[in-house]
């Protein structure tokens, strides 16, 4: 993969959307690379992030825009296309930043082999997000999990950003035995999330996007992993979901997607966030 000549940055790096904290481009996640170079940035009118997070496709045969079968090919076609968004995802990254990296069960391994011969990354913590709502299977047990991988990219002399204090949640000793020696600010959470996925039925749902996160499940991991100030990072902007985790906390947000329809939502919708506070 190369990158865009300087002479055609003004087009290809030009943002499709960029107002108030938020900046949008429409990049592929293995080009996203070239962002390290510092005039790219400039022209883009980013910085490089603090938390870079990443959810990809999952080579199941969900249509993003370009059918089915664009996200049906070969596991070692897929395995190696993981392997170039993740070091274009490392690249980008800023010293001493983190990398989230969501993956479903079947390519989990393959996501772990990555990271752990990517010298600059240290591994922080393997994250289970249990979803509580499942579809059914006739003949196995439900699959109720994704795996997020997170990874600390080394900087000498540098400590990872962690605010344990941010994401506190009441425990069980609050809440089931009133125990009095529980700590009055509750406990970090485990590396077990158990976050309800964000189900058709629900009002944040949106009718533009095949798959949507929660905001509660990427808020932990902004309140977590970032500060006041700092540049966020979607690899797979998708439904923008990312964004508006991390607005809210006073975070920038850039967002890299390829598709059209996507990007014009998404742009609508942090649009009327920033103007009427609704999405």
């Amino acid at each position: 993969m190369t990158c865009s000549k300087l002479e055609d940055v003004s087009q290809v790096y030009h943002p499709v959307y960029s107002a108030n904290d938020v900046t949008l481009l429409k990049i592929p996640c293995e080009e996203v690379r070239c962002l390290k170079d510092s005039l790219l940035r400039r022209r883009a009118g980013i910085k490089r992030p603090h938390l870079v997070f990443a959810d990809p496709p999952y080579n199941l045969g969900v249509d993003y825009g370009k059918g089915k079968v664009a996200d049906m090919v070969a596991d070692e076609d897929f395995s190696q296309v993981l392997w170039e968004w993740i070091s274009a995802a490392v690249i980008f990254l800023k010293p001493n930043g983190v990398l989230a990296w969501m993956i479903s069960e079947q390519y989990a391994d393959v996501v772990s082999y990555v990271l752990e011969r990517t010298t600059t990354m240290e591994k922080v913590q393997h994250i289970i997000w249990h979803e509580t709502f499942h579809t059914y299977h006739e003949r196995t047990f439900p699959t109720a999990h994704r795996h997020i991988f997170i990874y600390h990219k080394k900087a000498a002399g540098e400590l990872m950003t962690w605010n344990p204090d941010a994401i506190r949640v009441p425990s069980a000793r609050q809440l089931k035995y009133k125990d009095k020696r529980a700590n009055a600010r509750g406990r970090v959470p485990g590396s077990v999330w158990t976050i309800s996925r964000t189900c058709g039925t629900f009002k944040a749902r949106v009718n533009w996007h095949p798959t949507q996160l929660p905001v509660a499940l990427l808020e932990r991991l902004v309140l977590a992993f970032s500060n006041t100030g700092d540049t966020i990072a979607d690899m797979f902007c998708g439904s923008g979901t990312m964004g508006l985790a991390a607005l809210p906390h006073g975070r920038r947000f850039v967002g890299f997607e390829i598709n059209d329809d996507y990007l014009r939502e998404c742009a609508l919708m942090f649009y009327r966030f920033y103007h009427t506070k609704e999405v």
